[in-house]
C-alpha cells in the first residue's frame, strides 16, 4: 500500500494553508496623536470608483479602526491621508518533491513464501517531483501627515506599512486580507526589520477583517 508523507497531505488540504507574511513598518519617530484619516489610491491609475480598490479600502479600514483611528470622508477633516497600494508584483517557479512508500511482498508477518523459500518484505520508496508557481502579492500603506499635504511645505510621511507574501494563489481578494491581518499589530509602529507572521485560515483577526469588510 502506498502511503504519502504528511507534508504532502497537508499541502493538499485547505485547512493547512497557512500564509507566511513578511511585514515591515516604519514611522517618523514622533508620538502618535492622529485620530482621523482618509484612504486614497496610491496610484493615479486607480480611481476611487474602482470596485476592487473599494473592497480593499474596506479591509484596510477594519485594521485602522481597530487601531483606534476614525475614517472620515474629507481630507480637510483628516489627520492622516493613507495611500493604499496592492498587487501581484512577481512570480517564480518552485520545484518540490514528495516521497511515497509501498511494501513489496505479503503472506507472512515478516515476509512471504515462494517456491524459492521465505523472503523478507521489501519497502520501496519513490520520490516524485512537481513544479508550482508562487506569486508575490503586496499590500502597502503610506500614511501622510494631512497638514503637510494641505500646506505648501514638503509632504511629510507619518508612517509606512508594507506586507508581502509568496503564495500559490494569485487571487488578490483571497490573499490581501491575510496581509492586512498580519499588518494589524504594526499600524503606526516600527519594526527593526521585516518580521515574519504566519496567518492561518481560522485566525481571529483574519476572520474579523473578512466579516466586517463585506
Amino acid at each position: 500500500m502506498r502511503v504519502a508523507i504528511p507534508v504532502l497531505l497537508c499541502a493538499l488540504l485547505s485547512a493547512c494553508n497557512v500564509v507566511s507574511v513578511r511585514v515591515s513598518a516604519l514611522n517618523d519617530g514622533r508620538p502618535r496623536d492622529e485620530r482621523t484619516y482618509t484612504i486614497r489610491p496610491f496610484s493615479e491609475d486607480v480611481g476611487e470608483t474602482d470596485l476592487r480598490y473599494q473592497e480593499f479600502a474596506r479591509v484596510v479600514q477594519v485594521v485602522l479602526d481597530d487601531a483606534g483611528l476614525e475614517r472620515v470622508e474629507s481630507d480637510d477633516d483628516a489627520d492622516l491621508i493613507v495611500l493604499l497600494a496592492y498587487g501581484v508584483t512577481g512570480e517564480r517557479d518552485e520545484i518540490e518533491s514528495y516521497t511515497t512508500a509501498h511494501t513489496v511482498g505479503s503472506g507472512g508477518r515478516y515476509g512471504y513464501h515462494s517456491d524459492g523459500g521465505f523472503h523478507g518484505a521489501v519497502v520501496v520508496y519513490n520520490t516524485d517531483y512537481f513544479t508550482r508557481t508562487l506569486y508575490r502579492i503586496e499590500l502597502r500603506l503610506d500614511a501622510l501627515d494631512a497638514d503637510s499635504v494641505r500646506g505648501e511645505s514638503d509632504v511629510r510621511p507619518a508612517w509606512q506599512l508594507f506586507a508581502w507574501a509568496e503564495t500559490a494563489s494569485d487571487d488578490l481578494r483571497t490573499i490581501v486580507p491575510y496581509l492586512a491581518a498580519a499588518s494589524a499589530p504594526h499600524v503606526g509602529g516600527q519594526t527593526p526589520n521585516a518580521v515574519r507572521v504566519k496567518i492561518a485560515p481560522d485566525d481571529e483577526a483574519l476572520l474579523r477583517i473578512i466579516e466586517r469588510s463585506r
